[in-house]
């Protein structure tokens, strides 16, 4: 719980439950390996609010 109403940030969801990584499973990710410097999951946590 958090001090905004109780309500958990998805950050916290995500340490909780894995949602990113879980998220990033099931994406497939089409850009070509070798251009590849940020991992699926990375791209992700980036537009997680704290």
């Amino acid at each position: 719980m958090s001090s905004d109403f109780g309500a958990l940030s998805l950050r916290d969801a995500d340490q909780q439950m894995g949602l990113i990584s879980r998220s990033a499973d099931v994406i497939h990710d089409q850009r070509h390996p070798s251009y590849i410097e940020n991992t699926m999951s990375n791209l992700l946590s980036q537009r997680i609010p704290d």
